[in-house]
C-alpha cells in the first residue's frame, strides 16, 4: 500500500506531469518514426539496400555520439540538453512530414535528418 501511495504522490509535482507527459509524447513518437521512416523510404525507392542503409546510418551514428554524449552531459545542463535533443528530433520530423507531403524530400537529406535525429537521441 505505501508503495503505491508514494508511486502516485510523484504525480503530484508540476515538474514531474510536465517531464512524464514529455516522455510519454516522446515514446509515441519514437515508436511511430521506427515504422514511418523505414516505409517512406522503401516507398520513394523501392530498394531494399536503401532501407537498410536508414538502419545502418542510425545505428552507426547513434553509436558514435552514444561516446560523445556522457562528457555532454557532464558539462552542459542537463535539462537543457534534454530538451534541445528532443526539440531538434522533433523539428527533424516535421520536417520530414512536411518535405514528403509536398514531394520536396529527397533520399539524401533523409539519411542526413536520419543521422542528426539518431545523434540526438544518443546525447539525450
Amino acid at each position: 500500500m505505501a508503495l503505491t501511495q508514494s508511486v502516485f504522490s510523484l504525480f503530484s509535482s508540476r515538474d514531474f506531469r510536465l517531464f512524464y507527459a514529455g516522455q510519454a509524447t516522446s515514446y509515441l513518437g519514437d515508436g511511430l518514426r521506427t515504422i514511418a521512416v523505414p516505409l517512406l523510404v522503401f516507398q520513394m525507392t523501392g530498394s531494399a539496400f536503401n532501407l537498410g542503409g536508414t538502419y545502418a546510418t542510425e545505428v552507426f551514428t547513434f553509436g558514435l555520439f552514444s561516446l560523445v554524449g556522457g562528457s555532454l552531459a557532464d558539462r552542459l545542463d542537463r535539462r537543457r540538453l534534454m530538451i534541445a535533443c528532443d526539440v531538434v528530433r522533433f523539428a527533424i520530423l516535421a520536417a520530414f512530414a512536411t518535405a514528403a507531403w509536398g514531394k520536396w524530400l529527397t533520399v539524401p537529406w533523409l539519411f542526413v535528418g536520419i543521422a542528426v535525429h539518431a545523434a540526438c537521441g544518443a546525447i539525450f
